[in-house]
Parts: structure tokens; C-alpha cells; sequence
């Protein structure tokens, strides 16, 4: 086996592994996701109708939004952190393997891992905490946008339900 072989295998293995660590991520945030839109179809069937929804259901609406969401930040946030750790350590053992007899590889700090994943803007100057907060908040928009048009179309709760999960 060539030298070129053996390198183009080695990156071919570690693409490989990042898609796994991106599947497995984003499995959990749907399935969190799922679970949301469970709970806020059963809210809307189970309100009772009475032209406006009571503030104990936005109440809810909103205690869901912000406990789901919160998950999904720390979700992401836990499989941000353990793929920049593989990634480092994925580099370090590389660099080891490579020079090893003319330099000593030190090992990088985990804090430099949270440094890369949390601390810097990953889209549009936002770090990932904040761009879970935003989509939260567009999430309630969505919702009483959505209820708001049904029932001025005189909608009954499980048709609202239905609409809200398109």
C-alpha cells in the first residue's frame, strides 16, 4: 500500500466519523423536536374553544418552547463539544504519530475544544446558545401566527392542531 493510499484512507475514515457524530446529532434534536410537536397538538385538541386561547394554555405553550428548546441547546451543544474533542484529539494523535521522534506533541487543553464549539459566531456573528434562543422565539411567533389565523377562519381545535404541523 502507497504512502497516498494510506493517507486517503485515513481521511476517507475520519469523514466517515464526522457524519456519524452529525447523524447522531441530529437524530437527538428531531426526536426533541418530535416530541414538541406532540405536546403542542395535544395542548390545542385539548383546549377548550371559546373564541381566544386562556393564558394557562400560552402559559404552557410557552413553558414547552422554552423547556424544549433549552434541551436542544444543550443536545447540540454536548455533540458540538464531543466532535471538536474528537477533532483535536483526531489532530494531536496525527501530529504525534507524525513527528514524534523530532518534537514532542503536547496534548490541547479541553477548554480549547468549548473555545471552538460555544465561543465563536457559527453563522451571522451568533454563537450556537443564541441561535437556539432566536429560533425559539420565532417558534412562538409561528405558533399564535398559526392558531391566531384559524381561528379567525372559525377552526375547531384539531384543525388548528392539524395546521400547526405543517
Amino acid at each position: 500500500m502507497s504512502v497516498n493510499t494510506d493517507i486517503y484512507d485515513k481521511l476517507v475514515d475520519r469523514a466517515a466519523m464526522v457524519r456519524l457524530y452529525e447523524e447522531g446529532a441530529k437524530g437527538k434534536v428531531f426526536a426533541l423536536i418530535g416530541g414538541h410537536e406532540v405536546r403542542i397538538t395535544k395542548f390545542l385538541e385539548d383546549a377548550k374553544f371559546s373564541g381566544k386561547y386562556s393564558a394557562a394554555f400560552w402559559n404552557a405553550v410557552d413553558d414547552d418552547i422554552l423547556k424544549t428548546f433549552r434541551n436542544v441547546s444543550n443536545v447540540s451543544k454536548k455533540s458540538l463539544l464531543d466532535l471538536v474533542g474528537a477533532t483535536v484529539s483526531y489532530g494531536y494523535q496525527t501530529l504525534d504519530a507524525s513527528i514524534s521522534k523530532i518534537w514532542r506533541v503536547e496534548k490541547p487543553a479541553n477548554r480549547i475544544a468549548e473555545d471552538i464549539a460555544l465561543k465563536r459566531p457559527l453563522y451571522n456573528d451568533i454563537v450556537l446558545e443564541q441561535g437556539w434562543q432566536g429560533i425559539a422565539s420565532a417558534e412562538r411567533k409561528r405558533l399564535e401566527a398559526v392558531i391566531r389565523a384559524g381561528l379567525a377562519r372559525g377552526l375547531s381545535e384539531k384543525e388548528i392542531a392539524l395546521e400547526v404541523r405543517k
